[in-house]
């Protein structure tokens, strides 16, 4: 992942396979997250797979649970895939949650 300009700025740290929800008794994992400002970041790989946790019924219901654990908590989640990634839209709009969450007035 490349890192932009704003991040550098800001000095947020950014830390991968980021365990979360203990506090509820939850292991939620993130792929990414900014802990300070309860920003995660979800990369789907495995959506054209025929049978992954991705697209499974037990796998969207996990998905579902952790999300509403991720609200719970204060957590944003933002989820992305190869295709945001590749062409730096994933890297705009993590950009834009983060002024968000840095600067009420945003």
């Amino acid at each position: 992942m490349r890192v932009s300009p704003l991040l550098q700025r800001k000095k947020l740290l950014l830390l991968r396979n980021y365990k979360f929800a203990a506090e509820i008794g939850r292991g939620w994992e993130l792929d990414f997250a900014f802990p300070e400002i309860k920003l995660g970041i979800e990369c789907q790989g495995g959506l054209w797979m025929k049978k992954s946790g991705h697209n499974t019924g037990k796998g969207l219901q996990n998905w579902i649970d952790k999300h509403q654990d991720a609200l719970k908590l204060r957590w944003n989640i933002y989820y992305c895939d190869m295709r945001l990634i590749k062409s730096g839209r994933a890297i705009e709009s993590i950009e834009i949650l983060i002024q968000m969450s840095l600067d009420p007035n945003f």
